[in-house]
């Protein structure tokens, strides 16, 4: 998932008529990622938040506020957004976080508070990660109950991109993207009516 700036899409959202937009994200695997916003007149395009590299790279990016975790293919993509209502246009906090998900076959631009933790719930949140994958889903027995079960482990990875933690350590914090990236990747290997899509 990849989560913007704060300070820019403020800076953003006041310069726009936010009241008839559309919003899409534009994957350019060798020159970067771009949210559109486009109204009745010329599309604007915002500019770029960070380099994605070519086809393969999953990681974190070290400019500040931008985080990239999304996995892309090859070539030019473009990708509507559905954000909601003009309300997601509103005034963004300190504590804002505006992330897009990819999980549930289409992306998504979705708008938060962050909800700070504690070290202790950060780890119980990990072992949630894991509970779901190697517990729950095991235990469903068709493609009724793997439907059911990728809702909920779809809600939960969303969930997720609005959690933080001041005092975590780095191992905890590791911990923590790499059980939420397991069970995104188990996700992805179903359809949204639990049939099995691939095996990754």
């Amino acid at each position: 998932m990849l989560n913007f700036d704060n300070t820019q899409l403020a800076q953003l959202f006041r310069e726009t008529d936010h009241q008839a937009m559309s919003v899409t994200l534009i994957i350019c695997p060798q020159e970067g990622v771009y949210l559109e916003f486009r109204r009745l007149d010329p599309g604007r395009l915002f500019p770029r938040l960070t380099r994605i590299y070519p086809a393969g790279f999953r990681g974190g990016s070290t400019d500040p506020g931008v985080l990239t975790e999304m996995h892309f293919g090859d070539g030019y993509s473009a990708h509507a957004l559905d954000t909601g209502g003009a309300e997601f246009f509103s005034e963004l906090g300190s504590e804002d976080r505006v992330v897009v998900p990819g999980t549930r076959e289409a992306f998504r631009l979705l708008r938060g508070p962050v909800q700070w933790l504690s070290v202790a719930k950060l780890r119980q949140f990990t072992e949630r990660f894991d509970r779901m994958r190697v517990v729950h889903f095991p235990a469903c027995y068709d493609n009724g109950e793997r439907a059911r079960w990728y809702v909920s482990a779809s809600n939960l990875i969303e969930e997720a991109a609005f959690i933080g933690c001041k005092r975590a350590r780095y191992s905890d914090e590791l911990d923590f993207f790499h059980a939420r990236n397991a069970l995104e990747k188990l996700v992805k290997t179903l359809k949204t009516d639990g049939s099995v899509r691939t095996v990754v």
